[in-house]
């Protein structure tokens, strides 16, 4: 089964999500912020961050 969704439908779905929201807001997709959190840590190799 494909559980794909069109952009235009993925749009449609963000606008009545957000349709409350008074803007400045951002949608941020889980995933690929957790990936991205995880690169600095692995680079960094224990390194302290500043």
């Amino acid at each position: 089964m494909d559980h794909r969704v069109t952009p235009g439908a993925l749009k449609e779905r963000y606008d009545a999500a957000t349709t409350d929201l008074d803007p400045p807001f951002a949608g941020v997709g889980l995933d690929a912020f957790r990936a991205n959190a995880a690169v600095p840590a692995y680079r960094g190799e224990g390194q302290d961050f500043r």
